[in-house]
Protein backbone atom coordinates (compact mmCIF):
# COMPACT_ATOMS: atom_id res chain seq x y z
CA UNK A 1 0.00 0.00 0.00
CA UNK A 2 1.62 3.69 -1.01
CA UNK A 3 2.51 5.94 1.15
CA UNK A 4 -0.83 8.08 2.22
CA UNK A 5 0.15 11.96 2.37
CA UNK A 6 -0.72 14.27 4.93
CA UNK A 7 -3.19 17.01 4.25
CA UNK A 8 -1.57 20.61 4.75
CA UNK A 9 -2.08 24.16 3.94
CA UNK A 10 0.31 23.43 0.88
CA UNK A 11 -1.35 20.49 -0.78
CA UNK A 12 -5.21 21.15 0.34
CA UNK A 13 -7.28 20.62 -2.75
CA UNK A 14 -4.43 19.61 -4.56
CA UNK A 15 -2.60 23.02 -4.03
CA UNK A 16 -5.88 25.57 -4.56
CA UNK A 17 -5.41 27.11 -1.28
CA UNK A 18 -1.68 28.29 -1.54
CA UNK A 19 -2.93 29.24 -5.72
CA UNK A 20 -6.07 31.11 -4.50
CA UNK A 21 -4.28 32.91 -1.83
CA UNK A 22 -1.23 34.23 -3.93
CA UNK A 23 -3.82 35.61 -6.56
CA UNK A 24 -5.41 37.36 -3.72
CA UNK A 25 -2.09 38.97 -2.39
CA UNK A 26 -1.25 39.75 -5.84
CA UNK A 27 -4.40 41.78 -6.19
CA UNK A 28 -3.47 43.35 -2.99
CA UNK A 29 -0.48 44.52 -3.57
CA UNK A 30 -1.65 45.76 -6.80
CA UNK A 31 -4.38 47.95 -4.79
CA UNK A 32 -1.54 48.94 -2.29
CA UNK A 33 0.90 50.46 -4.84
CA UNK A 34 -2.60 52.06 -7.40
CA UNK A 35 -1.90 55.85 -6.80
CA UNK A 36 -5.90 55.83 -6.83
CA UNK A 37 -6.20 54.17 -3.65
CA UNK A 38 -6.09 55.81 -0.15
CA UNK A 39 -2.31 54.48 0.87
CA UNK A 40 -3.16 53.94 4.77
CA UNK A 41 -6.16 52.12 4.18
CA UNK A 42 -5.59 48.32 5.36
CA UNK A 43 -6.03 45.36 3.10
CA UNK A 44 -7.14 42.48 4.26
CA UNK A 45 -6.93 38.68 2.76
CA UNK A 46 -9.26 36.05 4.35
CA UNK A 47 -8.72 32.48 3.28
CA UNK A 48 -11.40 29.85 4.37
CA UNK A 49 -11.87 26.54 4.78
CA UNK A 50 -15.40 24.42 5.18
CA UNK A 51 -15.35 20.91 5.94
CA UNK A 52 -18.12 18.97 5.86
CA UNK A 53 -18.09 15.35 7.06
CA UNK A 54 -19.43 12.48 5.71
CA UNK A 55 -21.98 11.19 7.81
CA UNK A 56 -20.40 8.10 8.67
CA UNK A 57 -17.52 10.44 9.82
CA UNK A 58 -15.16 8.66 7.58
CA UNK A 59 -13.61 12.07 5.73
CA UNK A 60 -14.81 15.51 5.10
CA UNK A 61 -15.79 17.51 1.60
CA UNK A 62 -13.39 20.09 1.65
CA UNK A 63 -14.24 23.87 -0.27
CA UNK A 64 -11.93 26.56 -0.11
CA UNK A 65 -12.94 30.42 -0.47
CA UNK A 66 -10.23 33.02 -0.15
CA UNK A 67 -11.88 36.66 -0.69
CA UNK A 68 -9.64 39.90 -0.07
CA UNK A 69 -11.24 43.42 1.62
CA UNK A 70 -9.15 46.10 -0.59
CA UNK A 71 -8.93 49.84 -0.33
CA UNK A 72 -11.83 50.96 -2.54
CA UNK A 73 -11.14 54.13 -5.52
CA UNK A 74 -10.26 57.43 -4.79
CA UNK A 75 -13.64 60.01 -5.06
CA UNK A 76 -13.00 62.03 -8.06
CA UNK A 77 -14.97 65.30 -7.15
CA UNK A 78 -14.90 68.39 -9.16
CA UNK A 79 -16.98 67.09 -12.40
CA UNK A 80 -20.19 69.09 -12.99
CA UNK A 81 -22.98 68.69 -15.47
CA UNK A 82 -26.05 70.48 -16.61
CA UNK A 83 -29.43 69.69 -17.08
CA UNK A 84 -31.61 71.07 -19.78
CA UNK A 85 -34.10 69.53 -22.21
CA UNK A 86 -33.07 69.39 -25.69
CA UNK A 87 -35.66 67.64 -28.54
CA UNK A 88 -38.37 67.53 -25.84
CA UNK A 89 -35.79 64.70 -23.74
CA UNK A 90 -33.98 65.27 -20.25
CA UNK A 91 -29.95 65.26 -21.43
CA UNK A 92 -26.99 66.06 -19.50
CA UNK A 93 -24.65 68.51 -21.09
CA UNK A 94 -20.94 69.63 -20.04
CA UNK A 95 -21.66 73.55 -19.77
CA UNK A 96 -25.29 75.55 -19.26
CA UNK A 97 -27.19 75.75 -22.49
CA UNK A 98 -28.39 78.87 -21.28
CA UNK A 99 -24.97 80.42 -20.96
CA UNK A 100 -23.38 81.97 -23.65
CA UNK A 101 -19.42 80.65 -23.66
CA UNK A 102 -16.80 83.17 -22.94
CA UNK A 103 -14.61 82.01 -26.29
CA UNK A 104 -16.50 80.50 -28.85
CA UNK A 105 -15.10 78.59 -31.04
CA UNK A 106 -13.33 80.37 -34.17
CA UNK A 107 -15.26 79.88 -37.14
CA UNK A 108 -13.78 77.05 -39.51
CA UNK A 109 -11.07 78.59 -41.73
CA UNK A 110 -11.64 78.68 -45.56
CA UNK A 111 -8.84 76.60 -47.46
CA UNK A 112 -7.60 78.47 -50.14
CA UNK A 113 -5.77 76.06 -52.72
CA UNK A 114 -3.26 77.77 -55.27
CA UNK A 115 -1.70 76.18 -58.13
CA UNK A 116 1.73 75.60 -58.09
CA UNK A 117 2.63 76.31 -61.55
CA UNK A 118 6.45 74.72 -62.99
CA UNK A 119 9.21 77.12 -64.48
Amino acid sequence: MPQAERVSLLNLNKGAALERFDHELLRAITNIKDVNTDAKSKRKIVLEVVLAPYPDRTGVNVTLRCTSKLAALNDVTGGSMFIAQQDGALAAFTHDLRQEPLFPDPEPATTKVVAMTAK
